[in-house]
């Protein structure tokens, strides 16, 4: 990969501003309120120490792309599944009586579908990239999930002519590296007065930090909900709601774990993993860019 290749945004042509991680550089475009993210080359401290310990090796080495989701496989029914995607689609569910089929795009691990169809007459297809959760998920919770891969689209197996009344984007266009291809199919399975939600980490500081630290194998691209409003509103959807829910300082939030050893160890390395990101961008840091918030868009389809 050729380092800085995000030096300039590639949609508005304007210089990014650079942010520093251990793992990662991440580019910001103040214009369109967007952060790519490019590995670094070398090795950091924690890589050397990556045999002391699990937590170490997470810090250090992350995982790949083959491997990010292997905890799926762990899941079974019961495990919680009331989250904030579980009651907007439910209250969805229950103001539009019409809504009969679901997409739920990188819908793993697949709770909030199986139970949302023991309370409603729908049928609730998911997605996810890698065919053994496919196949996995599908045994567990008789859902249909299909294999799709945002870096290769035309390669799925969803039924060509299928379509849906509503589709989920919750929490995985950050995977797309290129936000029009998915979006056009998206697009093309989306019923006409269909509709899509989509939700989203706000691109900020804390959001890319959270993702550093926490996750092995971190998203392609933030994108903004302004950003997304532009794309879809040229493809006749109009907006029909838009909440933002906000979950305080981010450290406080992932960070202040001490209930057990591993938790422990982890928000030890969590808080001055922080600091530490905190320190080396302090210049670059605006008001609120320490506060995580995530964004939910519901479009119609004309």
């Amino acid at each position: 990969m050729t380092l800085y290749k995000y030096k300039i945004c590639k949609y508005c042509k304007k210089t990014n501003e650079k942010i520093i991680s251990l793992k990662h550089y991440f580019f910001k475009c103040n214009e369109c309120n967007i952060i790519f993210r490019e590995e670094k080359n070398k090795k950091n401290l924690f890589y050397l120490f990556k045999n002391f310990s699990t937590f170490i090796r997470h810090f250090g080495e992350g995982k790949s792309k083959e491997n990010q989701f292997d905890y799926y496989f762990n899941i079974n029914k019961n495990d919680d599944y009331k989250n904030k995607k579980y009651y907007y689609i439910k209250d969805l569910l229950e103001e539009n009586k019409n809504i009969k089929d679901i997409l739920d795009i990188s819908g793993a691990p697949g709770n909030i579908g199986y139970n949302l169809k023991k309370k409603f007459p729908i049928n609730y297809d998911l997605t996810e990239y890698d065919y053994k959760i496919v196949n996995h998920l599908s045994g567990i919770f008789n859902l249909n999930c299909y294999q799709l891969d945002f870096d290769d689209l035309e390669k799925n197996n969803i039924p060509k002519n299928k379509e849906y009344d509503l589709i989920v984007l919750a929490h995985c266009i950050y995977y797309s590296k290129n936000i029009f291809e998915l979006i056009h199919f998206i697009n093309s399975k989306l019923k006409k007065n269909g509709f899509l939600l989509i939700s989203q980490n706000k691109p900020n500081f804390a959001t890319l930090t959270k993702f550093s630290i926490m996750e092995g194998y971190a998203p392609y691209v933030f994108y903004g909900s302004n950003f997304i409003n532009n794309i879809l509103s040229d493809l006749n959807f109009f907006l029909i709601k838009e909440e933002n829910e906000k979950l305080g300082n981010f450290i406080k939030h992932y960070f202040y774990d001490w209930s057990n050893k591993n938790k422990f160890i982890f928000s030890f390395l969590g808080y001055f993993l922080s600091l530490y990101y905190i320190i080396l961008n302090f210049m670059k840091i605006k008001k609120n860019d320490l506060e995580l918030e995530n964004y939910y868009l519901l479009y119609r389809k004309k």
